[in-house]
C-alpha cells in the first residue's frame, strides 16, 4: 500500500500546483477584463476601482475591485449591497468560473459573477439580483 501512496503523491502535487496557477490566471484575467470592458472609477488612496450597479429586485450594489498584489493576483472584491432598508458589506475572493470574473465569500454562501457586462449576485444556488453598470448617478431613495 505504501508504494501505491508514493506513486500517486507526485501527480496529486502537480494537480494542486496547476489548479492554483489556473486560479491565479483567472483572477488576473478577470480583473484586467473587467477594467477594460467596464471601466471602473479609480478610488484615490485605495488602489481599487469602484463600480455602481443598477439591479433587479430593488438592489443597489457598489463593487470595489482591488488591484492585483505584487504577484499579479487579485485577492479581493468588496461589495456594498443595499436592499430593503439595510446595507451589508461582503468581502469576496476570486472563485473558479468557466468565463467572466467570479468572486465569492470565504464561506461560499454568496457569489458575485460578471460576464459580458451583466453582473449576478447569488446566495448559494439562488440568484438574488441581476445588475448592469450604472451610466449615471444612482437614486438611493
Amino acid at each position: 500500500m505504501n508504494s501505491f501512496l508514493k506513486s500517486i503523491k507526485k501527480p496529486v502535487g502537480i494537480i494542486v500546483i496547476v489548479t492554483l496557477a489556473l486560479l491565479a490566471v483567472i483572477a488576473i484575467v478577470g480583473f484586467i477584463r473587467f477594467n477594460f470592458t467596464n471601466g471602473g472609477d479609480i478610488v484615490p488612496g485605495k488602489n481599487a476601482n469602484a463600480v455602481q450597479l443598477i439591479c433587479t429586485n430593488e438592489y443597489l450594489i457598489s463593487a470595489l475591485y482591488y488591484s492585483p498584489n505584487q504577484e499579479g493576483i487579485m485577492e479581493k472584491l468588496s461589495l456594498t449591497v443595499k436592499h430593503s432598508g439595510s446595507t451589508k458589506i461582503y468581502e469576496m475572493v476570486p472563485a473558479m468560473a468557466a468565463s467572466g470574473a467570479k468572486f465569492e465569500t470565504t464561506d461560499q454562501s454568496f457569489s458575485f459573477w460578471e460576464h459580458q457586462g451583466e453582473f449576478r449576485l447569488s446566495q448559494g444556488e439562488n440568484d438574488l439580483s441581476l445588475c448592469q453598470k450604472s451610466t449615471g448617478p444612482i437614486d438611493e431613495e
